[in-house]
């Protein structure tokens, strides 16, 4: 929608905050002129402004003197002035003006501005003036054209007749009573053959004030008969009383068949049931029937314990009552049993129906059937947990960590000799062992600390904003614990020692915490930190080498968006890219983020990043029209003046349709508010992508709830979907899970020929990767 450009002439601020309180920017652009002088200078130089709303009382001109300028420029103008004077208002209102109002509280500037609205709305419609004088066609095309309405004349019915049966949209007809060839009483006959009454409104203009005149006219078909002469004020009042009712029987209409609609929608693609006060059934649909396996005789009249499996603990439904009693909406997952006895899983809404009085009419519940998807979910979690522990593995702790804000303290703890027990006592007492040790740990935690099994013979523990000497405290009560306390397995008394490496800060906790517990072997020591270790310094060296860098590059205008293409699998054409950043070092060097995105998150400057991103990019969206993808992290969603910035810069340039946000972190998105702050922009529109899908901690849950545009499935699985039976079962398995969602799947590290037709055959909607192409800073070059 083109933007109304209006001019607000008047000296008082506070009349000023109240337009622009009341004036959308997404629908008008507001000009404020305090003056007549710079009420003129802004008519001057704009050259295009759609309407003027003046007042008359300026602190540099006389009364009208602003008006007759808006009136010189063919500007349509509204009067708002609080002068009482009869005198003035018959003066101003000679000058050709829309409409003079007074302003006495914030109504009238309410109605101002709907009048605008109502301007803007006119220049849409046609108005067929059909009369055998000249003059008077004159005089209400003139009145009409300030009302910005199109206008058609006749001179007669049977003109007006054949104007009708031409490709235009008539809005309206306005039709003098007596009429040579065809009078107004012929036409409106004949109209009313082929227009319904609340679709063309026709109203007659006649010197007759004739009672039988004006019920033949009523009765064959007008809506309305004004008799002339008449005030331009009774006749806008009452011509806009007959287009707001068309207009309000055709909405109406509209929304009647959009509610038919969505109910349509609705009951074809959830289960639906309908119950009473007391909770009995009084409706369902067929997906109810064919899901529970009863018929609709069988269900009405029942409550919907005949679905209900015993699993489902009683405090649940207790819940529910209380809730829906209360006026209020229930939402939770719901295990329900068939006719069969076989169980299937309903993510269930309950509303309950209100009265007019207040009170509950019924109630409608309506439940989606997640049980497929909650058995692909518990695949996938299967990935991430360690089979004999059931504590989360390695996976999910490099996800965890992925998604770690501020200092986390890593602790990897090694058994000492492990081989040794486990060839001593076998695999049974070991394993055993495994899962006592695993136990223990968890127990020790106490949910200080998320705990993981690794390898073999080692564990890791997870803190959150812990300190290394808190956590060295920490780690030396856990030991004392583990090794002066034997584990009894099978009637067997064994004795463990560990070995433990420590990292507390906030990037590389892998594999500093690793390279810790492998000098803790070399030296012999039960705890060794990585801060304790001797190249540190030069790590910390480099790390202020690479601040220095990053700030030069930003000062310098160094830091650019590069693009990689994104494939449709389907045509092998470019259907979008993705926006990643680079740094173009001093000799013009291309530099990998590797080197200084951590760094940027550690000195505040991410947001910069991001914004230089967002700003190369939305400039190359506007000019090219082609789809682009940005990343963006929690943190920056978290961020409520960076949301913004960007939304208002997508608004103003128009490109909502070629921007996807792709979220590079998951993990919080579980928050209610995170989902809700997410999905806001999915109603802008924009696009939402899921990045790294398959791997560490990927929950359908929140996928559900966020309801992505696109899932981008984590290289490390592509890579390896040639030879590796369960990455080719990831793929499937969220390739079906997208499309039950409505969701298009993307492959990353499409490398080889061979990668791009396994996973288009698979079922994956685009590629990515060098295969088809590497991130380069112009577009045409990727092609």
């Amino acid at each position: 929608m083109n933007r109304e450009t209006v001019l607000i002439v008047d000296d008082s601020k506070i009349v000023q905050l109240y337009f622009n309180q009341l004036m959308d920017p997404m629908e008008f652009k507001v000009l404020m002129a305090s003056s007549a002088k710079e009420a003129k200078e802004i008519i001057d130089r704009e050259k295009n402004i759609n309407v003027a709303i003046v007042d008359l009382s300026l602190p540099d001109s006389m009364d009208g003197e602003v008006v007759d300028y808006t009136i010189e420029n063919k500007i349509p103008t509204i009067v708002i002035t609080g002068s009482k004077s009869e005198e003035t208002s018959k003066l101003i209102r000679s000058k050709n003006i829309v409409e003079y109002m007074q302003k006495n509280d914030k109504k009238d500037f309410v109605k101002a501005v709907a009048l605008v609205r109502r301007l803007r709305k006119n220049r849409t419609k046609t108005i067929l003036i059909v009369d055998d004088s000249g003059t008077y066609r004159m005089h209400l095309k003139q009145l009409l054209k300030l009302h910005k309405f199109n206008v058609r004349e006749a001179k007669n019915g049977k003109e007006a007749l054949t104007i009708m049966k031409e490709p235009i949209d008539i809005s309206m007809v306005l039709t003098d009573y007596e009429m040579p060839e065809m009078d107004g009483l012929e036409l409106i006959i004949n109209l009313r053959k082929d227009h319904e009454i609340h679709k063309l409104p026709i109203i007659v203009l006649s010197v007759y004030d004739d009672g039988h005149k004006i019920s033949n006219a009523l009765r064959e078909g007008a809506n309305d008969y004004i008799h002339k002469p008449y005030q331009s004020e009774e006749f806008f009042s009452r011509l806009y009383i007959n287009i707001i009712n068309t207009e309000y029987v055709e909405e109406m209409k509209e929304q009647n068949t959009n509610l038919e609609q969505y109910k349509n929608a609705i009951d074809k693609t959830n289960i639906v049931s309908k119950t009473d006060t007391f909770g009995k059934i009084i409706d369902v649909n067929d997906m109810f029937c064919n899901i529970s396996g009863y018929t609709r005789e069988e269900l009405i009249g029942k409550t919907h314990r005949i679905v209900r499996h015993p699993d489902t603990p009683e405090e649940t439904f207790s819940a529910l009552w209380e809730t829906i009693t209360n006026k209020k909406i229930w939402q939770g997952v719901i295990k329900n049993r068939k006719k069969d006895g076989s169980v299937y899983l309903v993510d269930t809404t309950i509303i309950p129906i209100l009265k007019d009085d207040g009170s509950i009419k019924k109630y409608i519940s309506i439940r989606k059937d997640i049980t497929k998807i909650v058995e692909q979910n518990t695949l996938i979690q299967k990935q991430y947990t360690d089979s004999l522990t059931q504590l989360p593995n390695r996976l999910k702790l490099l996800k965890d960590l992925s998604c770690s804000n501020g200092t986390s303290a890593l602790v990897i703890l090694n058994i000492v000799s492990f081989t040794n027990i486990n060839s001593f006592y076998g695999f049974e007492v070991a394993d055993k062992l495994l899962v006592s040790i695993g136990k223990k740990i968890k127990s020790f935690a106490n949910n200080t600390h998320n705990v993981y099994k690794l390898h073999v013979d080692e564990y890791a523990l997870l803190g959150e904003n812990i300190s290394e000497a808190e956590e060295k405290i920490f780690i030396k009560d856990l030991l004392e614990s583990l090794n002066q306390n034997s584990f009894i397995i099978n009637g067997q008394e064994i004795f463990v020692n560990f070995s433990v490496g420590l990292y507390s800060g906030e990037e590389n906790h892998f594999i500093n915490a690793d390279t810790a517990l492998q000098q803790s072997r070399v030296l012999n020591k039960d705890i060794c930190a990585y801060s304790e270790l001797p190249n540190n310094v030069e790590v910390q060296a480099n790390n202020l080498k690479w601040t220095r860098k990053l700030h030069k590059a930003i000062e310098d205008n160094r830091m650019k968006a590069f693009f990689q293409p994104i494939i449709n699998n389907a045509t092998k054409e470019v259907d979008k890219y993705e926006a990643l950043i680079r740094m173009i070092d001093e000799e013009g060097k291309v530099i990998s983020p590797f080197f200084f995105l951590d760094i940027a998150k550690k000195t505040k400057r991410y947001e910069a990043l991001t914004k230089i991103v967002f700003d190369q990019t939305a400039t190359l969206a506007k000019k090219t029209s082609k789809v682009f993808s940005i990343n963006l992290t929690i943190a920056d969603f978290k961020n409520s003046e960076l949301m913004k910035y960007m939304r208002d810069e997508i608004y103003a340039l128009n490109i909502h349709q070629y921007i996807v946000f792709e979220i590079v972190e998951s993990e919080e998105l579980e928050s209610e508010e995170m989902i809700k702050t997410i999905n806001n922009l999915k109603n802008c529109p924009i696009k939402i992508s899921i990045d790294d899908f398959g791997t560490g901690y990927s929950n359908f849950d929140y996928l559900i709830k966020l309801n992505a545009d696109f899932i981008k499935i984590d290289g490390s699985i592509i890579k390896h979907v040639l030879e590796d039976p369960n990455a080719e079962l990831m793929v499937e398995t969220i390739v079906n899970l997208a499309k039950k969602l409505g969701a298009k799947t993307i492959g990353e590290f499409v490398e080889t020929e061979e990668i791009f037709n396994k996973i288009k055959e698979l079922g994956v909607d685009y590629s990515q990767g060098y295969y088809f192409g590497k991130p380069l800073e112009c577009i045409s070059e990727s092609l």
